[in-house]
């Protein structure tokens, strides 16, 4: 789960939540684990996000990673709408104003979804693809190599090239007026 800014930035490092039958990474899976300054790792037992997984990505992830006071997009799911979430870790100078998507709107006016999470998943595919050309031994479903991934992607995507293409998703999907215009997307 990354985080874009509407200056066109990534912010903070990306949160991956994996699926655990416990519910937990276990010491032996943390020593072993790929470990990264760009991602932040946790899982949960069903794969699935959880109120408790966005009370912990606030406060790990998204807390450090705001210096001002900021704008919050939070989509309709009831798991990341609820306000005290927030309120808790914002408290003091920071201010953290928060505008929720409405249902059934996510596809048009979330950033992320809007274009963004398609040039993530293009940047994996062409990662995926080149393994598969080069006939390379990775197994690229192992948890390391899922991380080493998205760590990997999260650092290439923070290169101020990429920066308007990041403006044009917050454009399409309505929050910036000014068109970034000619930028190259991860397909160039």
């Amino acid at each position: 789960m990354p985080i874009i800014s509407m200056i066109g930035e990534l912010v903070g490092p990306v949160f991956i939540y994996l699926q655990k039958p416990t519910g937990r990474l276990g010491p032996r899976i943390q020593r072993s684990i790929y470990h990264a300054n760009n991602i932040y790792v946790t899982c949960s037992k069903s794969g699935k996000l959880t109120k408790s997984h966005i009370q912990y990505w606030a406060e790990k992830v998204l807390r450090p990673s705001v210096a001002d006071d900021c704008l919050l997009l939070l989509d309709s799911w009831s798991a990341q709408t609820d306000p005290s979430i927030y309120d808790k870790i914002f408290t003091g100078n920071i201010k953290c104003e928060k505008l929720q998507i409405p249902p059934k709107t996510t596809g048009d006016i979330q950033p992320l979804d809007r274009y963004f999470f398609r040039q993530w998943k293009y940047f994996k595919q062409r990662i995926c693809d080149r393994i598969a050309i080069d006939r390379m031994d990775i197994d690229i479903t192992s948890r390391n190599s899922i991380l080493k991934m998205n760590s990997l992607i999260q650092n290439q995507l923070t290169a101020r090239k990429f920066s308007p293409m990041i403006k044009y998703s917050w454009h399409s999907s309505g929050y910036l007026q000014n068109d970034p215009s000619q930028f190259e997307n991860v397909q160039e």
